[in-house]
Order: structure tokens, then sequence, then C-alpha cells
């Protein structure tokens, strides 16, 4: 069984009740009929181009080679050492 045929086993179910929720009705209609193939490949188009964008970005970053005339800023290395987290002094003890 698929969507539109529960929804239609539904109506017939209610018979003449309905009749006030002729618009909310045909809202589900309209989506029970939607090609759930068309929205796959929106959303499959989509995502080729977000991985083709990201895979140029990170090869971009890696190579050290930006297209877009700005330079790569990398993070500076602000490495910890034992004695900048080394909090206890004693003064409790």
């Amino acid at each position: 069984m698929d969507l539109s045929t529960a929804l239609q086993m539904i109506l017939d179910a209610l018979g003449d009740s309905v009749a006030e929720l002729d618009e909310p009705l045909g809202i589900i209609r309209e989506e029970c009929m939607k090609d759930p193939a068309e929205d796959a490949e929106e959303w499959k188009s989509k995502y080729e181009d977000l991985l083709k964008k990201y895979k140029e970005r990170f090869v971009n970053l890696v190579t050290g080679d930006n297209k877009s005339g700005e330079g790569t800023v990398l993070p500076e290395d602000n490495s910890l050492t034992f004695d900048d987290i080394d909090m206890f002094d004693g003064s409790t003890e």
C-alpha cells in the first residue's frame, strides 16, 4: 500500500463528514502526488556541486594553490606547555 492509497481509504471511511476539510486534504493530495524522484535529483545535484566545491577548496588548502588571489591563512601555533596549564601552587595545603 502506498501513501495515496492509504489516504483514499481514510477518505472513503470518513464519507461526507470531510467536506469542510477540502483545502487541507487538497494540500495532502498534492504532496502525495509529487514525484519523489524530482526531489531526489535536485538534492543529488546540490550535493554533487557542494562536494566538488569543497574538494577543490581542500586541495587548494593542502597544496597552497589559491586561485582566488587571497593568500592562504594558516592558524598560529599557540602550543601549550605543562607550565602554562599547571595552576596548582600549593598555597591551600
